[in-house]
């Protein structure tokens, strides 16, 4: 009888994990189209001109959403539940037990996930804006919807999704289009009509800063595949360093100058993680001369044809300016090649100086720190006392001013101000959820609404210019804080996991944190927007799925070596 018990208990065991699987691979097919048309169609979608492709690119997210996420929901649901029944039960574990044995692989950036949604929620129930928090303000749409979507694009990605190298693929060619519309239009050649849009719209993703939250995003990751990855085909490694070519042109031409910020921050780490292995450090060099080389190559357009390039006038960029024109160019090309051919010369004769470079490397970090507090300390020195510094007083940087960076100076200043007026409460869970705007300009003190009314006229703020001020306003301390443990949380995290191997897959785990963290740099003087921080939440789940799938792989060959290791045990206790 009970033999007839355990055949029937087997036969249902072996349904409900069959029946388990099944719904994981319907979900993970219906996961991987929803990424596809995130990766594919989101950088593409326009309906009406660059008049409304904010509002465009957001509807084409929203309704994704919606659509996916009317059939992922509930069967994630369902296959979570049934994942919880079937865990552990030859274990005869208790419900409690099955759920406690679930939870255990969270991680700290799954955690701040929560929170951060919690927050989100808890901003929009005590916000007086309720219609605005829900969507948030016209052509940004960042409100509770869109913070809640973001969440949850992270969980089902990096927890549902099986990691596969070709859907990530899909991102070098469809960037690498963008970026190549985008270099041309620098150039007066529009291959998408730009319609009547001015020079701070480019490429098919619209306004500058939006480009360059995408770009950064995603060129810094592929970036670090070129570096880490052991390529064994060269006409695949070839095709990534013409991909590299391609998303430094646009970088050095788009005119947002957070694009150099990213662009410093990451090629120093990228050195400083490259400093102790000649491969990496060779690698690190091919990409600085690329970069070089991109740099003359321009230079020589703008000589052949001077009217063509946009970026002039009102539009001139000191940075653009610098890396296409004059000796830079030449010289950054000349070094890196010298550099590079010195490494060449090194490995020939096996004798590659990892001290040179890995105290260069911590020189350079000790300097850049000093730099940065010093140039602080000049401009609230040279602030408080205009004149103070002597020549270098009248260098703009210098001046911190309610025009300085770009106008950065009102819109931080008016983000700190609004911060600073809310009671306990308020600064704890914000006005709203992408309520800036409409606190503003209905209950905003009368101070802020003047400076903001002089500087920008009948142009209407929406946010601050940088996104963790924006966040601190909108969403308060707790989701500011717990928004800003996620993103670094997340970096560190796939970063350290990437540089233990130059495997692909494991390599694709570091170019998802450089992604991370390129954006976090960018956004520092940037903002949440439709098409950068979706692109950077489906980079993060994706870089949650490899590293759940390497360590899965790794837990099945230490039960695999465990259990070869038992068997041994008990062959050689036997009888000989």
């Amino acid at each position: 009888m009970s033999s007839v018990k355990l055949v029937k208990n087997k036969k249902k065991d072996s349904t409900l994990k069959k029946t388990c699987v099944l719904f994981q691979d319907f979900l993970d097919v219906i996961i991987s189209l929803f990424i596809v048309i995130i990766i594919v169609g989101m950088p593409f979608y326009n309906k009406n001109g660059y008049g409304s492709i904010g509002t465009d690119k957001y509807n084409y997210f929203k309704n994704s959403c919606i659509g996916i996420g009317t059939i992922l929901i509930p069967l994630a649901g369902v296959c979570l539940l049934l994942h919880i029944i079937w865990l552990k039960k030859d274990e005869g574990a208790s419900l409690a037990e099955r759920f406690k044995a679930l939870l255990k692989g969270f991680t700290v950036t799954d955690i701040c996930a929560l929170v951060y949604g919690i927050a989100a929620i808890l901003s929009y129930v005590s916000s007086d804006y309720k219609s605005e928090a829900l969507w948030g303000t016209s052509s940004w749409y960042m409100g509770l919807f869109t913070q809640l979507a973001f969440v949850m694009i992270y969980f089902m990605i990096s927890r549902f999704w099986k990691a596969r190298l070709w859907v990530p693929a899909l991102i070098i060619p469809v960037s690498a289009a963008v970026f190549v519309i985008g270099y041309l239009n620098r150039f007066g050649i529009t291959p998408v009509d730009l319609g009547d849009a001015g020079h701070n719209f480019i490429s098919t993703i619209g306004n500058i800063n939006w480009y360059c939250g995408y770009l950064v995003t995603v060129l810094f990751g592929i970036l670090y595949l070129v570096l880490n990855s052991e390529l064994e085909k060269v006409w695949i490694r070839r095709c990534l360093y013409g991909y590299v070519g391609i998303g430094f042109a646009t970088l050095i031409t788009q005119g947002s100058n957070s694009g150099f910020l990213a662009f410093i921050g990451v090629m120093y780490l990228l050195f400083l993680l490259s400093a102790g292995h000649e491969k990496r450090q060779q690698q690190f060099w091919n990409i600085i001369l690329i970069l070089g080389m991109v740099c003359l190559i321009t230079t020589l357009i703008r000589l052949l044809f001077p009217e063509a390039f946009v970026l002039q006038g009102e539009y001139a960029d000191f940075a653009t300016d610098l890396l296409t024109t004059g000796f830079v160019p030449v010289l950054i090309t000349l070094a890196a090649a010298g550099i590079r051919f010195w490494l060449y010369r090194c490995s020939q004769k096996g004798t590659y100086p990892k001290r040179f470079f890995k105290i260069t490397a911590l020189v350079i970090g000790i300097t850049a720190a000093v730099l940065a507090v010093v140039i602080v300390i000049l401009i609230v020195v040279n602030t408080i006392w205009p004149g103070s510094i002597g020549p270098l007083s009248g260098i703009s940087v210098f001046n911190f001013s309610l025009e300085w960076g770009s106008n950065r100076g009102t819109t931080w200043r008016a983000g700190i101000l609004c911060f600073l007026e809310q009671g306990f409460w308020k600064k704890l869970v914000g006005v709203g959820p992408d309520c800036l705007a409409v606190y503003l300009y209905n209950d905003g003190s009368r101070e802020i609404l003047a400076m903001v009314n002089e500087r920008f006229s009948n142009l209407r703020l929406t946010n601050a210019h940088n996104e963790w001020l924006n966040l601190l306003v909108n969403v308060g301390l707790l989701g500011m804080v717990s928004y800003a443990a996620m993103l670094v949380s997340a970096a560190v995290r796939y970063i350290k996991a990437g540089i233990r191997s130059n495997s692909i897959k494991v390599s694709i785990i570091g170019a998802c944190g450089f992604s991370i963290l390129a954006y976090c740099i960018n956004n520092m003087v940037s903002f949440q927007q439709a098409m950068g921080s979706t692109i950077l939440f489906v980079i993060m789940g994706m870089g949650g799925a490899f590293i759940r799938e390497r360590n899965l792989s790794e837990s099945e060959n230490i039960r695999e070596v465990k259990g070869n290791n038992r068997g041994r045990s008990r062959n050689s206790e036997r009888p000989q």
